[in-house]
C-alpha cells in the first residue's frame, strides 16, 4: 500500500538545519523542500523532531544516512539506523563524503533520495514512532548508542 505525500499529516513536526535555521510545525507537503538542502549540498544535516523524539539525516546527492530516537516519559530512549533492504546485511564500513567532511557509515546504512522520502513520509503519517518504526526497514542501533554516550 503507497501512502500518498500530499494527503498524510499526523505529525507535528518541527525542523531545525544545520545552521541552525528553524521550521516551526513544517507541513508535510514541504518535507521534500527541507531534504533538498542536503541533497544538494547546502547543509551538513537536517533533523525533523516531534513529540516524542528527532528523526536526523545527512548525505549528498542521492546517499543519505537516517537515524532516528524515540524518546520515552521515563528519560529512556531507543535508536534506530534506516537502512538500504536490498544490503541488509553489507555491514563492511564505507566512504561517504559530502562537502561538510567524510563519514563511514555501514555500506547497508546508506540509503536513495527515494528511501529518504519514503522514511520521511511515514515519520509524518504515524503520531507516534513506535507504530513508525514497524513500517520501515529499519535497526537497532539503542545498545551501541548508549554504548558511544557511556550509558
Amino acid at each position: 500500500m503507497s501512502i500518498n505525500y500530499f494527503e498524510v499529516n499526523n505529525r507535528t513536526v518541527d525542523i531545525e538545519t544545520a545552521s541552525g535555521q528553524q521550521f516551526k510545525n513544517a507541513p508535510h507537503m514541504k518535507a521534500e523542500f527541507y531534504m533538498g538542502f542536503v541533497a544538494n549540498g547546502k547543509e551538513d544535516f537536517v533533523i525533523f523532531s516531534s513529540h516524542d523524539g528527532f528523526l536526523q539525516f545527512y548525505g549528498l546527492d542521492n546517499q543519505f544516512v537516517a537515524e532516528m530516537r524515540i524518546n520515552y516519559p521515563s528519560g529512556d530512549f531507543r535508536t534506530f539506523s534506516f537502512i538500504n533492504p536490498e544490503k541488509e546485511n553489507a555491514l563492511s564500513r564505507i566512504s561517504l563524503e559530502t562537502p561538510y567532511g567524510q563519514y563511514t557509515p555501514m555500506e547497508r546504512d546508506v540509503i536513495s533520495f527515494s528511501q529518504l522520502r519514503a522514511v520521511i513520509e511515514n515519520y509524518y503519517s504515524y503520531s507516534a514512532s513506535e507504530e513508525f518504526v514497524h513500517k520501515v526497514p529499519c535497526v537497532d542501533t539503542t545498545e551501541e548508542t548508549k554504548k558511544y554516550m557511556g550509558l
